[in-house]
């Protein structure tokens, strides 16, 4: 990496990247399955989840299934929940 923050810094650029463009949406999720990895692509960084990493799933209510490495579903949902924090703050 460039900048020295190493490959977390590259995954959160394109985590927010893709919550900006719609392709992760804003919300924030109750609900999980996690197993190891079967291959497919993961949305937050675009990378494949191998079978000796964690997986998460999410079906978000049967129209989009999102498979995500662990770390691109953590830095995902903490994004989503700073920005409800800094909204529900300037609300004060």
């Amino acid at each position: 990496m460039q900048d020295g923050l190493g490959p977390n810094a590259e995954i959160l650029r394109l985590v927010l990247s893709k919550i900006a463009d719609g392709a992760l949406p804003s919300v924030r999720v109750e609900k999980v399955w996690a197993g190891y990895g079967t291959g497919h692509r993961c949305y937050g960084c675009d990378q494949p989840i191998d079978r000796t990493e964690i997986e998460t799933e999410i079906d978000l209510a049967g129209a989009l299934l999102l498979r995500l490495h662990r770390r691109c579903f953590a830095m995902w949902q903490r994004e989503l929940e700073t920005r409800e924090n800094v909204a529900a703050r300037d609300l004060k």
